[in-house]
């Protein structure tokens, strides 16, 4: 990767995409790779059951 940007709600989600993108992935691999991590990392909002409920 010689060029590229994430922006993420959690540090972890953001790590993951850019290890994607580090290890020769392209957009669409680090963008599913996130939304996966924040399914776990930041579950209130992005999780089965999300939308910000407690």
């Amino acid at each position: 990767m010689k060029y590229g940007s994430v922006a993420a709600g959690h540090k972890s989600t953001a790590k993951a995409a850019m290890d994607i993108l580090k290890d020769g992935g392209n957009a669409f691999d680090a963008v599913v790779t996130a939304v996966f991590v924040s399914m776990t990392s930041e579950y209130c909002l992005t999780g089965a059951c999300g939308g910000g409920r407690l």
